[in-house]
């Protein structure tokens, strides 16, 4: 019985152990959006970690969207800022919203 109660506080510990570097990992990789205007959206990495582009969520007004970075962009970088073009734009008045790791972000266009 000690044996089996060692083996499972083990792993209980691993478990969690492993979903507390999860959460951490996910807290560093925070984006903010930096500027919209129409099809142009700036975005800025502002955690200790690289987000990859394809853990971004699009949305305006609660309806998804694209958006395309450049050729060869598939992350950004800790305190750096990429940009991509909207599909479709964001006009007047409509709520944007970036999804990544670490929650969203939401401005106004």
């Amino acid at each position: 019985a000690f044996i089996w109660f060692t083996r499972l506080s083990t792993t209980a510990t691993e478990s969690i152990g492993n979903q507390t570097e999860q959460v951490i990992s996910e807290l560093a990789k925070k984006i903010t959006i930096d500027n919209v205007a129409g099809t142009a959206l700036a975005l800025r990495s502002r955690g200790t970690q690289t987000v990859q582009t394809s853990d971004l969520g699009f949305f305006i007004n609660g309806v998804a969207a694209t958006c395309a970075f450049g050729p060869g962009v598939t992350s950004i970088a800790p305190n750096t800022i990429a940009t991509c073009t909207l599909a479709p734009a964001c006009g007047a008045g409509s709520k944007m919203r970036v999804t990544a790791p670490a929650g969203p972000d939401e401005v106004t266009c």
